[in-house]
């Protein structure tokens, strides 16, 4: 797929310097939404993120240390020569005038930190995508939870009915029965979802460094105003800014400068030096401009620029790879979004027919026109809509922050919208 020609011109990530005191923040607004403080408090507490900074600054400083590259060179030398019977000290300073692989290395400064910057920006949009599966996964345990309490108590009801039914020998042994098991089977998945929401529980405190209340992370049970752009937008960006293809760029740029480099040791380099040597038997001084012309007799240099090569063809085949998967994705992702918002809006209504149908089955059946099996199926029923709608809403939250981190969209931008869309 081609960037459309009337796409939107994005706007270029903001590009911020990431600082070990971005881990030392005294604590995060409590006003703050709940999925945004919790991505807050996860930045300060996640040891993989943590390590990321630190690596990110590495990159930073290795950008620093190629850049100076071309700078002069200080050398001091002590020797003790025999035929003086005495020890001489040199002191010199070379600068490079022509020197294409210290060309090629200072050229690496951008890439090398156009590398570190993507690649703290993938590691920043994997901890929101981390914390995300704790969030939801704390949600999925307590919405299904709540709902399995509301079904325990409707097939309660049913059951001591159908018993009081048979005692007074106007009910069926079979009603009691099917009633009983149904009983049966949620209280054993209740323990489950108990289960489940402890695990759940210590996940998102491991991630965050404080311990959630599961009755703060409870849907929304209203409609979803959407949050998403036309697909041009976000494949603009994409195209542009996504952490991947960038990371991968540079990485192709660095493989180009290495290649040149590798070709590069066959050329001579000049060099313009000044030195001082000096003893105790007198000073000394000359200067002047060396030329050394470096040609390797050995086969190895040869192959090592022929290898070189191969592996910068290679490095742009993986470029192509990925672009054509954001492409692909980026795609996907915004129609997933598109008709999981429609999704969430047809849940929603059947949550609604579902409960009319359980109020409708049990005034039939105490009508005579129903059976009490229709009354348990249509209970089953509306506890099966609102786990579907549980699981839509997730999925749609989840497209949702796939969509926004492969166009680079801003992480706090992203988290924010998710709190809209879950809670």
């Amino acid at each position: 797929m081609k960037r459309p020609a009337e796409a939107e011109i994005p706007s270029p990530p903001t590009i911020r310097e990431y600082l070990v005191k971005d881990l030392q923040v005294d604590g995060v607004s409590t006003l703050a939404a709940r999925f945004v403080r919790d991505f807050e408090l996860a930045k300060m507490n996640d040891p993989a993120y943590q390590a990321a900074l630190y690596e990110y600054q590495v990159g930073d400083i290795n950008a620093d240390v190629v850049a100076l590259a071309y700078t002069p060179r200080l050398s001091v030398q002590n020797a003790f020569l025999q035929n003086e019977n005495n020890s001489r000290t040199t002191v010199s300073v070379s600068q490079p005038l022509f020197n294409m692989q210290l060309l090629a290395t200072v050229k690496e400064e951008d890439s090398r930190r156009a590398a570190a910057q993507a690649q703290m920006q993938i590691r920043e949009y994997e901890l929101s995508e981390r914390l995300f599966e704790a969030v939801v996964r704390l949600i999925e345990s307590q919405e299904q939870l709540t709902v399995n309490t509301a079904r325990m108590e409707a097939l309660q009801n049913e059951f001591v009915g159908a018993k009081r039914e048979l005692e007074l020998g106007v009910g069926a042994v079979t009603d009691v029965r099917d009633a009983e098991t149904r009983l049966d089977q949620a209280r054993a998945e209740q323990l489950k979802f108990k289960a489940a929401i402890k695990t759940a529980t210590r996940r998102l405190f491991q991630l965050t460094g404080e311990k959630p209340d599961p009755a703060n992370y409870a849907l929304s049970r209203t409609d979803r105003v959407s949050p998403v752009k036309p697909s041009d937008f976000y494949m603009a960006r994409a195209l542009d800014f996504n952490s991947d293809l960038l990371k991968s760029r540079a990485e192709e740029r660095l493989i180009e400068l290495a290649a040149l480099k590798s070709k590069s040791a066959y050329l001579p380099y000049v060099d313009l030096t000044v030195s001082r040597s000096y003893s105790n038997s007198g000073d000394t001084q000359n200067s002047g401009v060396t030329f050394g012309v470096s040609v390797p007799i050995n086969a190895g240099t040869f192959y090592e620029a022929s290898a070189a090569t191969a592996r910068l063809s290679q490095a742009r085949l993986s470029t192509r790879e990925i672009l054509e998967k954001v492409e692909s994705s980026v795609e996907q992702s915004h129609f997933n979004v598109v008709v999981g918002l429609e999704e969430v809006r047809a849940r929603l209504q059947a949550i609604e027919s579902a409960k009319l149908s359980v109020t409708a089955n049990e005034k039939s059946f105490t009508g005579g026109v129903r059976t009490r099996l229709d009354v348990l199926n249509s209970v089953e029923t509306l506890y099966v809509v609102n786990q579907q709608y549980i699981q839509s809403v997730i999925e749609l939250a989840r497209n949702y922050l796939k969509l926004s981190n492969q166009a680079a969209l801003p992480v706090k931008d992203t988290v924010s919208q998710i709190h809209q869309i879950l809670f």
